[in-house]
């Protein structure tokens, strides 16, 4: 017997809603890595991080079929002899032989493998529809179960259903189409406490039962007993087609099953709708807050989501598949680009939180023992999530807008403990600071006094480091773990600039104004040089480490302060995203980033009445700092204006400012020959085969990965191991890439930086799952821009200007601006925008070729031409909103 081994199973497409926790239906067509039920890395609470309370058999499908000669039982699964099924006891409770999988999101597609004469596929999905929040943060998951018959006979077909109670007790209920499992019991600290779960079915006849079955996901000789009932429960399925049993009981070991019978005539099909749906409203965090889930709102148990679901089928399946047929059904883009780039909606699913009162939070990454990851708190990474920005504001703007609203709470405030210890990590602050010890040696012991004295220096000094951005939040998600970072500041406002241009929303940029400026002055005050963002050491943390095994034989007590005494800045401040990789001065990554946040600066200035001069001043010493990073060939990793010293290392995100700054429809930071230039060097040095985009490469090609431990090519010569950031690539960072190179026409590079990433996850069952520090890592989101830089897609809310300009005709994909979305269909010589949800205000389209017509739902336009740029702009004479189900067509 020959087989062919492949682990791809490691991963597969998560079902559940936004915040509502999740469950993934991988290749074996069974349940795994259940996080429903707060619990997992998932949740924050120590005790409930390795509780699992169902594993992948605790839900099965299996189906009987009967053509006259005898019924034939299978189960819907390849894992091999499961839950009852035996080569020995019950030799014909067998799985399918195989099963072919399609991992879609938001939809798997299974088709079983068997020799049975009824074709058996079944999709699963949860509802996602962007733009639509409620709908897309339901706690519940469908599967739709087609059976066509092959056979010249008509065929009794039966689907059978069965999920395990996850309580220590419970309370079940079959009624109707639905049985329901309630807590009986759980302690009050359980996550599982005052939880329900319910199993629906939508059939023309359906018999339910609740089945008494301890112990049967483990069945074997010692639990036969406790195992009789469920037994007897397949005996009856096999010979009557149904399930029969009590339709109420309470205690231990319940499993809730529900059959649907059919008759299928010969060539007929027939479908199935089972919905699983859960409500664990425990979800409490270490510190005793109560913070339950956004669905909370709408419902009161499980059973009533299963019936909402069920009631709004056409709306919830309907929606989510067209979604998914305009992520897959394309045109001038190979498929696995789309399976690539929409694999990454499942880690929205699986990360994010969406509490009861509606705060959004997204874990950095997933704990794991493997791929280590956040052992307890790791939310909202500003450096992380700026990567997430295009998904965002394309899919769900009001969850960016949630995030930037709650994040701008914590910006570093004056007068608190945080800004003393920040502003006295500033060597001009420090020294004065000395001096007012000597004269007051009592400050330390004195608050108030100590906030005064602090206060006065950096009024003399100028040195304010208020307005500093958060680093991620660690205390559940109300507390933050520091602001190290430079980046930050420049992130939070390009997202908030492009979620309010996105959005045409002024007010968020008026009410976020304050906390935007004090962001641009913390960099500009505290930590500039000529006007330019300025690491200083520590600058990362494989710098520190150097500096600590120099003292490495010293006492604890010395080793302990040897960073803080040989540092510029007594505090960690000089971080960026990359934070085991050390820059100093004034690196590419960063002002890309600071003179995009200028720009926005300057741009929100106009927009709410407020000067701009301060803000162009520094972006034009932005760019003059951009003239000395370039090289000729691409734009060096750092230099320093004070040392001289530079590092010409090739930077795989060197750039990812100017992606920001085309998301947020600011134009370039740079000369466009140069970016291009630019990011053909990156595809030039940084693509290793076999590998993967590099996020760091000296253009001799000298690395870790082959030679072992070795030296930076600039003055701190500091050993660095090929685990280090720097000799690695980042799914996040290549998405990112990718799409800029798409936004520039750079296809083929483009492509084959994808290709690179797309080969890497494929192998190992990782497809649904991509690594940096844990796993379902956040970066990953960045995905989204692949779809906007193919597109050359640009959306000003305020002007309702829509941009175009494709990477490629024809080209038929998704197009999705602010929540709306439908199918752009764009041949080269017209163009045609179905919008399937949502709707989309319009006043100018600026396109790469002159339109001559434009109609709404076939009636013409009347609009005016003007050149500008290399584009056509078309100026509607009055506004259009293009509604759900309308097409705007232009011809060329």
């Amino acid at each position: 017997m020959r087989y062919v081994y492949s682990n791809n199973i490691a991963s597969g497409v998560a079902l559940g809603g936004i915040g509502a926790g999740s469950v993934e239906i991988r290749a074996d067509g069974l349940l795994h890595d259940w996080l429903i039920f707060n619990n997992g890395p998932w949740t924050t609470i120590d005790a409930h991080r390795k509780l699992y309370p169902l594993d992948e058999k605790g839900f099965l499908l299996a189906v009987r079929v009967d053509g006259g000669e005898g019924p034939l039982v299978r189960q819907l699964q390849s894992a091999g002899y499961i839950l009852g099924g035996d080569p020995y006891k019950a030799p014909w409770l067998k799985p399918v032989k195989g099963v072919d999988y399609r991992g879609e999101p938001p939809l798997a597609l299974l088709k079983y493998v068997d020799d049975l004469p009824v074709e058996i596929e079944a999709e699963f999905l949860s509802p996602f529809i962007p733009g639509d929040l409620k709908n897309s943060a339901l706690p519940a998951f469908i599967a739709v179960v087609k059976f066509r018959n092959r056979s010249d006979k008509p065929l009794d077909v039966s689907l059978w259903a069965m999920l395990k109670s996850p309580f220590s007790k419970a309370v079940a209920k079959a009624k109707g189409d639905t049985v329901v499992l309630q807590d009986g019991g759980e302690p009050g600290d359980s996550p599982l406490r005052d939880g329900s779960m319910a199993l629906a079915v939508r059939a023309g006849e359906v018999h339910a039962a609740v089945v008494r079955a301890p112990g049967y996901d483990e069945y074997g000789f010692q639990r036969y007993d406790d195992s009789l009932e469920m037994l007897q429960a397949w005996i009856d399925f096999r010979r009557e087609g149904r399930v029969r049993g009590p339709a109420a009981r309470s205690g231990d070991g319940l499993w809730a099953v529900v059959t649907a019978p059919l008759k299928l005539a010969p060539s007929e099909e027939k479908s199935v709708v089972l919905v699983l749906a859960w409500f664990f409203p425990n979800h409490v965090d270490q510190f005793g807050e109560r913070l339950g889930h956004y669905y909370e709102n709408f419902f009161s148990d499980a059973g009533s989501v299963a019936r909402y679901v069920l009631d709004n089928f056409e709306y919830l399946y309907g929606k989510t598949k067209k979604f998914h047929d305009a992520l897959y059904d394309v045109k001038g883009v190979e498929s696995w680009i789309a399976d690539l780039v929409a694999s990454q909606l499942s880690t929205l699913v699986k990360i994010s939180w969406l509490t009861k009162d509606g705060r959004f939070a997204l874990w950095e990454a997933l704990g794991d023992k493997y791929y280590g990851g956040p052992e307890r708190n790791a939310f909202n990474t500003t450096d992380v999530i700026a990567y997430a920005t295009p998904a965002l504001v394309s899919l769900f703007p009001e969850l960016a807008v949630k995030y930037l609203v709650q994040h701008s709470a914590f910006a570093l405030r004056r007068g608190t403990p945080e800004w003393v210890i920040y502003a006295l990590a500033i060597p001009e602050n420090r020294r004065e600071f000395e001096k007012a010890l000597e004269r007051e040696p009592y400050l330390a012991l004195d608050w108030q006094r100590l906030v005064e004295a602090v206060s006065r220096i950096v009024e003399r000094t100028g040195k304010d480091p208020a307005g500093r951005i958060a680093h991620f939040l660690n205390k559940s998600i109300k507390g933050i773990d520091g602001y190290h970072m430079i980046d930050l500041m420049p992130k939070y406002v390009l997202m908030a600039y492009a979620t309010a241009k996105w959005t045409g929303n002024a007010e968020l940029l008026r009410n976020l104004w304050d906390v935007l400026d004090g962001a641009v002055d913390s960099v500009a005050k505290a930590q500039s040089v000529e006007g330019l963002p300025y690491h200083t050491t520590p600058a990362g943390i494989e710098w520190m480490r150097a500096v600590q095994a120099i003292f490495k034989e010293s006492a604890s007590q010395i080793s302990t302060a040897v960073v803080q005494l040989l540092s510029q800045r007594a505090v960690l401040m000089g971080f960026q995203t990359f934070d085991t990789w050390a820059f100093y001065g004034v690196s590419s990554y960063v002002l890309f980033l600071w003179a995009a946040a200028l720009k926005a600066m300057v741009e929100g200035a106009k927009l709410t009445g407020r000067s701009p001069e301060k803000y162009a001043e520094l972006l034009r010493r932005a760019f003059e700092g951009l003239e000395r990073l370039w090289n000729g060939e691409y734009f060096d990793l750092w230099w320093d204006p004070v040392t001289g010293e530079r590092d010409r290392a090739s930077m795989a995100a060197q750039l990812f400012g100017q992606l920001l700054a085309h998301v947020a429809d600011l134009g370039y930071l740079s000369d466009k020959q140069r970016v291009i230039s630019a990011l053909r060097a990156v595809a030039k040095y940084n693509l290793a085969p076999d590998e993967g985009l590099i996020n760091g490469m000296y253009p001799d090609r000298r690395r870790p990965s082959f030679v072992g431990p070795t030296l930076y090519e600039n003055f701190t010569r500091g050993p660095y191991l090929p685990t280090w950031q720097m000799d690695t690539p980042w799914t996040g960072v290549e998405y990112a890439v990718a799409g800029h190179m798409f936004y520039e026409g750079l296809v083929e590079e483009g492509t084959a930086v994808l290709k690179a990433l797309h080969e890497r996850y494929e192998r190992g069952g990782h497809y649904w799952n991509h690594i940096e520090w844990g796993t379902h890592y956040m970066r990953p989101l960045s995905a989204w821009a692949v779809v906007m830089g193919m597109w050359g897609l640009r959306y000003d809310g305020f002007d309702k200007r829509l941009t175009l300009r494709p990477a490629v005709a024809p080209l038929r994909w998704v197009l999705a601006v602010g929540g709306s979305w439908g199918v752009l269909d764009w041949t080269g010589d017209a163009a045609r925008l179905e919008l399937a949800h949502g709707a989309l205000k319009l006043r100018y389209l600026r396109l790469p070729k002159r339109p001559g017509s434009i109609k709404l739902d076939g009636k013409p336009l009347q609009f005016e031409i003007a050149e500008m740029d290399g584009a056509y702009e078309a100026r509607l004479t009055q506004e259009i909103e293009l509604a759900s189900g309308q097409t705007l067509e232009i011809g060329f």
